[in-house]
């Protein structure tokens, strides 16, 4: 009797025949993603570990040391002119345990002048670093310096316009000596030894407070 059955149920299909090569290569490729996945696994803490925190040195501790408000004076020294004293404030902030910034203000014969900078020490560089912007220029100041440990000294120097207003460049350095309670800034310009140009004197706010009030 014939069968009824459609033939591909009356005659059981062959099982397709696999290509020996193209079997041992899936396999390689396997082991390959496993090995690798391995491998990945073991390295990815490396690859994604953040950096360790820098050293918080005496260098660092310094800097912050200035954290505060300071007030006193600034005084500028210009050729053939008497030096002219006016009143200055500084508020210092830390900025986590390596760097400061701070707000400088000053009234100038009535115009009032506001600075900011900020400063901190370059454990690469092994060197103090740092940069001031201020309301009467477009020039973005970036320092450079060390501490002088025998005079208690931070010397900062940098490259800026010539106050001549001839487009030169010309150098800058400013010597820091800081007490705990105060400190005295003197600029030069100019190379060599340079030209004394200003100097500003800054007793902290607390301080300063105190020696009011003993004077009363």
């Amino acid at each position: 009797m014939r069968s009824v059955l459609p033939r591909f149920l009356a005659q059981p299909s062959r099982a397709p025949q696999r290509d020996p090569l193209a079997n041992m290569k899936s396999r390689v490729l396997l082991l390959s993603l496993v090995l690798s996945a391995g491998a990945f696994a073991t390295v990815r803490p490396l690859l994604f570990q953040e950096p360790p925190m820098p050293e918080v040195t005496d260098h660092h501790k310094r800097v912050l040391a200035g954290v505060g408000e300071w007030e006193g004076t600034i005084t500028m020294f210009m050729p053939g002119m008497e030096p002219q004293t006016m009143p200055a404030q500084e508020k210092v902030e830390a900025v986590g345990e390596y760097w400061t910034t701070s707000t400088f203000t000053s009234d100038m014969g009535g115009m009032q002048f506001t600075g900011k900078s900020s400063l901190g020490y370059d454990s690469d560089k092994k060197q103090y670093v740092g940069t001031w912007i201020d309301s009467t220029t477009t020039y973005l100041t970036v320092m450079q310096g060390e501490f002088d440990a025998k005079k208690n000294m931070l010397v900062t120097r940098w490259k800026g316009p010539n106050w001549a207003g001839d487009g030169s460049m010309i150098d800058f350095r400013n010597e820091t000596v800081v007490r705990a309670d105060a400190s005295v800034s003197t600029f030069y310009m100019g190379a060599g030894e340079g030209t004394k140009h200003m100097e500003i004197k800054l007793k902290r706010k607390a301080a300063a407070d105190d020696t009011s009030a003993d004077k009363k």
